[in-house]
């Protein structure tokens, strides 16, 4: 299975680990990175697999665990295996692994426009379009 994952041969993985194909493009990325940091630690240490002795613990709302544990199943992953991908990622790139941005005001009152269901309303692109250059 490795083999295959490293080869990019996504496809022929899926009915090894009972998920669909499509799954894995959305994760192959992060996967060869976890898969080469691996590869570069065991031969780094030759040792073997690392030891993993640290916990970590977050609370959240159960609709919003429930959610994205359904979706890691069908992935194929775990909340283990997805919360050590991400802090490998954060690792790797030296920060947060996806834009973090404070709205400026005009987007703060674009959204609260939208929240109050206010603001205009346009029937296509063309009007929008007409009437934001205007």
């Amino acid at each position: 299975l490795l083999e295959s994952f490293v080869k990019g041969d996504i496809a022929s993985l899926a009915p090894a680990l009972k998920a669909p194909a499509r799954t894995f493009s959305l994760i192959s990325n992060y996967l060869k990175f976890f898969v080469a940091y691996l590869c570069y630690n065991l031969k780094k240490q030759k040792k073997g697999f690392i030891m993993l002795d640290s916990t970590v613990r977050a609370r959240m709302n159960k609709p919003l665990k429930n959610e994205a544990e359904n979706i890691l199943k069908e992935i194929g992953l775990n909340t283990t295996q997805a919360i050590n991908l991400f802090y490998k990622k954060i690792v790797a790139v030296h920060g947060i692994p996806f834009d973090l941005k404070i709205p400026n005001e005009n987007l703060k009152k674009s959204m609260l426009e939208v929240k109050n269901k206010k603001g205009k309303k346009h029937r296509d692109i063309k009007e929008m379009m007409k009437d934001l250059k205007s």
